[in-house]
């Protein structure tokens, strides 16, 4: 089995980083030249674009997901927050990568990947949140990792009431 990591502290990084690149390609395309009404249009219809779809696919799975989860195996490694942070960070430098290449390409595209890349992250706060209220109600969820920093956001999931956490887990 591979080391877990609680969702809501993973999902709290990625989704304020990706709502944070998403805002600064934003700006970048204004600074870019893009005219500040279309750069506000192109993200706003892209975040809303991104959020709806990742609400109704993302986020529904991983609720029911939760709902359907076994407890980890009991010698499960429990991945270190320092480390959770180290991985969250690296996998935001593929959309920065994404909307400095198209701010170079075309400045509007930088606006259009950044409220795609802000949609993205406001459903990953939306999921936090509902994560750490499980966690306030009793049950941590958590996510297996990936066998790399960029593995997709649908990797197995556990819980495990708050009850059982001793300090050696």
């Amino acid at each position: 089995m591979r080391p877990i990591a609680p969702v809501d502290r993973e999902l709290r990084i990625e989704g304020a980083g990706n709502v944070a690149l998403g805002v600064l390609g934003l700006c970048a395309s204004v600074a870019f030249g893009t005219s500040p009404g279309r750069a506000v249009i192109s993200f706003a219809v892209a975040m809303a674009a991104l959020m709806l779809v990742q609400r109704m696919i993302g986020y529904r799975w991983f609720r029911s997901a939760a709902a359907a989860a076994a407890a980890p195996d009991p010698g499960a490694t429990l991945e270190a927050p320092a480390d959770t942070l180290r991985r969250s960070v690296l996998k935001l430098t593929m959309p920065l990568i994404l909307i400095v290449a198209m701010l170079v390409w075309r400045a509007p595209l930088g606006a259009v990947i950044g409220g795609a890349f802000a949609g993205i992250g406001a459903v990953d706060l939306a999921t936090q949140r509902w994560a750490a209220a499980t966690r306030a109600a009793g049950t941590i969820v958590y996510r297996e990792l990936g066998a790399s920093p960029f593995s997709g956001g649908r990797r197995r999931i556990y819980t495990r009431p708050t009850a059982d956490i001793t300090d050696a887990t």
